[in-house]
């Protein structure tokens, strides 16, 4: 967990989510893939993690005027997409379509 609310990722993070969880879901069966939201679970979704930086959702500024704000969050869809298909690729969904 991380220590503070500052950490985790905003609304980017939870449109990340959703676009994830769509890749969960059966829609034959009617029900989320288990073993897939558990992976989704462990993934660190605070700003610290690399993965983000990635693929350009968060980058750093390396002289921020207030140390404690140094990420910049960017928030476009191509940013969005990029993160999906980042995370995609790490946890091995590429089986499924592209977003």
């Amino acid at each position: 967990m991380c220590s503070s609310k500052v950490d985790m990722l905003p609304s980017a993070g939870l449109e990340v989510l959703g676009r994830l969880l769509y890749f969960t879901y059966n829609k034959d069966s009617n029900y989320f893939d288990d073993a897939k939201v558990s992976q989704l679970a462990q993934l660190d979704w605070t700003r610290s993690n690399p993965i983000w930086e990635n693929n350009n959702l968060i980058r750093i500024d390396p002289n921020p005027k207030k140390p404690d704000k140094r990420y910049k969050l960017y928030t476009n869809a191509n940013a969005v997409s990029g993160a999906v298909k980042a995370l995609k690729d790490k946890l091995g969904w590429m089986e499924n379509p592209s977003y």
